[in-house]
């Protein structure tokens, strides 16, 4: 995503059509990659909770699942303000919403670091030699 995200040119400051722009352009890799990250993560807990019924395992499986999905909305919501911005006051509102937004994931981002490495000292406990 990082790659195909870099070639759309950043929105000029204070242009809303621009803005606007940015978003359409943007959306499509945002979804596609998201998506598909989403997709897999659904997938490997899915099946890992159908599998084991290991509390130590299923916990941060369940949270990784449910934070996932908390930043994948969060992203989409951004992304459709941003398409829909017309006046300044939309855009004011879009960078605050932006900035709640950014640090929610900051948390949750180090949230999903404690919850993978819950998972992974799990299988290291469990399936090391």
């Amino acid at each position: 995503m990082l790659q195909r995200a870099g070639h759309i040119r950043k929105p000029t400051r204070g242009d809303l059509s621009d803005l606007r722009r940015w978003a359409r352009e943007y959306e499509p890799v945002a979804r596609e990659t998201a998506s598909d990250l989403y997709k897999r993560l659904n997938r490997d807990a899915r099946a890992i909770l159908r599998l084991s019924d290991d509390e130590h395992l299923t916990a941060p499986v369940k949270k990784l699942k449910r934070l996932t999905t908390i930043d994948l909305k969060d992203l989409r919501g951004l992304i459709s303000r941003a398409e829909n911005v017309s006046d300044q006051r939309d855009g004011v509102k879009l960078a605050g919403r932006t900035f709640g937004v950014g640090l929610g994931a900051a948390v949750r981002n180090k949230q999903i670091e404690d919850a993978t490495a819950e998972v992974e000292t799990y299988y290291l406990l469990r399936f090391s030699a």
